[in-house]
Parts: structure tokens; C-alpha cells; sequence
């Protein structure tokens, strides 16, 4: 017998720079044709906490960023980098911040837990196991 999928009540408190707050409301406000994580990215990017990347003690995931999560409702585990959508590439790992996996992964630190429903209704509760940074300024 499976094991219900693990809930969580309160999503983590996630963090954004100025820069990628900017870029990011700029390309989810856009509206017309929209991805299906945009609407989720806008949220989170209303509820997140605006910091200079220097000011946290802890790195999150934000745009650049290389990660490792896990679905806590499958065990599995993956390896991606976020990106821009125009940069997206599934077969090279890159997911794109406006997919619903990428918006919910973006602005998270490693360990706490988010869940999301996909389109066709699951749940899914992702957690960063690994996160390596990538806060250089281009």
C-alpha cells in the first residue's frame, strides 16, 4: 500500500535579488502565452524575501544556480541548472524558471521542503539536497 504524499501547511521562505526580482516579475507580468509555471513563479516572487545576495548566510537557488532535489513523494532525485527559458534545455539538465518544477525550486535554500500541483493534478514535494550557487554578475 503507497504512502499518501507528505503535506506541508506553510510553503519556506524564499529569497530573490533585486536583479532577478526585476527580470523575473518583468518576464511573468508579461502575460499572453504564459508558461505553465509563470502564474507560480509570480507568487513566489510576491511572497519572497528581496536580499543582496551578500546580506544571506546561506546561498538559495536563484537564476544560474546548479542544484540537486528530491521529490519527497518519489524518492527520486535530480540534477539541474536554472535558467531563463530561452535557455532551457531538458537533455543538458537546464530547467527553465518558468516551468513549474523551476519556479517552485527558485528562491529556496537547501533543506526546506515546497510542494506543488502539476497540471495534471499531482502532488509534488521538492527539497534541495545539494545547491551550488552561481551569484556571479554578468
Amino acid at each position: 500500500m503507497a504512502m499518501p504524499a507528505p503535506q506541508y501547511e506553510r510553503q519556506p521562505t524564499i529569497y530573490v535579488t533585486p536583479e532577478d526580482h526585476h527580470t523575473l516579475s518583468a518576464m511573468v507580468g508579461s502575460g499572453l502565452n504564459a508558461p505553465p509555471g509563470a502564474a507560480l513563479l509570480g507568487q513566489e516572487l510576491d511572497r519572497a524575501l528581496v536580499v543582496d545576495r551578500h546580506e544571506l548566510p546561506r546561498s538559495f537557488a536563484r537564476l544560474g544556480s546548479k542544484l540537486t532535489y528530491r521529490d519527497l513523494t518519489t524518492g527520486r532525485m535530480r540534477s539541474v541548472q536554472l535558467v531563463l527559458p530561452e535557455d532551457a534545455d531538458v537533455d543538458f539538465g537546464r530547467i527553465s524558471v518558468l516551468s513549474p518544477v523551476g519556479a517552485a525550486l527558485f528562491g529556496l535554500t537547501k533543506g526546506p521542503a515546497i510542494s506543488l500541483e502539476t497540471e495534471d493534478g499531482r502532488i509534488l514535494v521538492l527539497r534541495i539536497v545539494e545547491l551550488e550557487a552561481s551569484h556571479d554578475d554578468e
